[in-house]
């Protein structure tokens, strides 16, 4: 039950900002994606911000911001010494998969390798900075892996539906409006979501 309810607050922090820029979208006459497309990316992403532990401003007020060079790592691969480090680079590069894969099919507009690489790349490093917050380890190999899970998912997203649309797509979608969707569940955990707290309200320490 206490899982439902942190993966219930996480999910309304992340969906709330994301619904609303929807909706002023729609109203304002942009092209957008069908509503189960922004419903899917925001799970989505609620789901990586969870896996991630991404900070919030609760941590910072808590924990301060670390300057700790040993929870920081800036050298590619340095750390990288076991067949575990392996698999969390491996689990690093998968996460970011659908990311890459969604931002063809649902905002084509736009949709490059290059954007593909840039919005997964944009979207890894809030997370990473965000981390600094919480005592979490910050790792450029992360940022790396990251970026390359967002470039292999857009590729395998051209092979598989080449001129291929899925039902409800809307064509003229922009890729910077998948941008603006990530920043705005980013702001909406940062802002909003207090897990430490909520543990409190629960478990009653």
């Amino acid at each position: 039950m206490e899982n439902l309810i942190f993966t219930a607050a996480g999910l309304s922090a992340v969906m709330l900002p994301l619904l609303a820029f929807f909706i002023l979208a729609k109203k304002s006459g942009k092209a957008v994606p069908a509503l189960w497309g922004v419903l899917l990316f925001g799970a989505y992403g609620a789901a990586v911000f969870r896996l991630t532990g991404a900070g919030t401003v609760y941590d910072l007020c808590r924990y301060g911001l670390e300057t700790d060079f040993t929870h920081i790592n800036l050298i590619p691969f340095s750390q990288i010494k076991s067949r575990l480090d392996l698999q969390g680079c491996l689990l690093n590069i998968a996460m970011m998969i659908p990311l890459g894969a969604m931002l063809p099919l649902f905002w084509p507009k736009g949709a490059k390798f290059l954007s593909a690489a840039a919005i997964g790349g944009g979207f890894s490093l809030l997370i990473e900075l965000s981390q600094l917050m919480n005592s979490r380890r910050t790792d450029i190999d992360d940022l790396m892996c990251n970026t390359l899970g967002a470039c292999l998912g857009f590729i395998l997203c051209r092979i598989v539906f080449p001129k291929k649309r899925l039902p409800g797509r809307v064509s003229e979608a922009n890729t910077r409006q998948a941008a603006l969707y990530l920043l705005g569940m980013f702001a909406g955990r940062f802002l909003f979501y207090d897990g430490f707290g909520l543990a409190k309200l629960l478990y009653h320490f």
